[in-house]
């Protein structure tokens, strides 16, 4: 089974950035992952998010089914 996989270069060299920030609207949370950059990609964003999946189950729900 062939998979698709979009590398930065032939090296084959790839990093998972997890976590993105608040203005990635959609895309941002404790549980995405980010393969849109190279690993030397710097930037000076500082935040902290805390994820508790008791919680995000307890939200999910009711916002799901009620």
């Amino acid at each position: 089974m062939q998979k698709n996989f979009a590398l930065p270069n032939s090296d084959g060299l790839v990093a998972l950035h997890c976590g993105n920030n608040w203005n990635n609207g959609v895309h941002c949370g404790p549980r995405t992952v980010n393969l849109n950059n190279y690993p030397w990609n710097v930037n000076t964003n500082i935040g902290a998010r805390l994820a508790c999946d008791k919680v995000f189950r307890a939200i999910s729900k009711f916002y799901l089914y009620e």
